[in-house]
């Protein structure tokens, strides 16, 4: 039996002298282009679409990472302000060996939130939180009369306020 007959299109095809050649005729062109279109547009297709995916999925985490931090960050800042206020409040009563029930982060976590605060936050997040840190840090070492105690006690409280309100911005969009 041989390879190539006169009804087998693509190894043969009829020359204008009317005599069988080896080559491919159009008409198995025009299908092995098809063919190869298809094969390039459907891989094309699944790429693209899992590229896309894996960029949403991508994204979600982020976000998902991102609301599970800002939760800590206003964990932590009214931890603060609940520890200045009973900081507050044994300045005033004049009772100066007690130190305040102390829920805040300590040192090395607060730096880790530091540090997502950097990685994770939206630019107007971070300005507020160092404002509220910068307010917090000196916090301790300030003179204690009380009309300066009140009067830091409400910038923290405003401090923690301009930061929920940057959270809440930043979350919204």
């Amino acid at each position: 039996m041989p390879l190539a007959t006169a009804e087998s299109p693509v190894l043969l095809f009829r020359a204008s002298d009317g005599r069988y050649r080896p080559g491919v005729n159009a008409s198995a062109w025009v299908a092995i282009v098809a063919i190869a279109a298809g094969a390039i547009t459907s891989v094309s297709v699944a790429h693209l679409t899992f590229r896309h995916a894996r960029q949403l999925d991508k994204e979600r985490r982020l976000a998902t990472q991102r609301d599970e931090f800002y939760i800590d960050l206003l964990i932590e800042a009214n931890a603060e302000r609940v520890w200045a206020e009973q900081l507050v409040l044994s300045r005033r009563q004049g009772v100066a060996a007690e130190s305040p029930r102390d829920t805040r982060l300590p040192a090395a976590d607060r730096a880790r939130l530091a540090a997502r605060v950097n990685v994770f936050a939206e630019p107007d997040v971070v300005s507020a939180w160092v404002d509220f840190d910068n307010l917090t840090s000196g916090f301790v070492h300030r003179p204690a009369d009380d009309g300066t105690l009140i009067e830091m006690q409400a910038s923290l409280d405003d401090a923690v306020s301009q930061l929920g309100q940057a959270i809440q911005r930043a979350t919204t969009r």
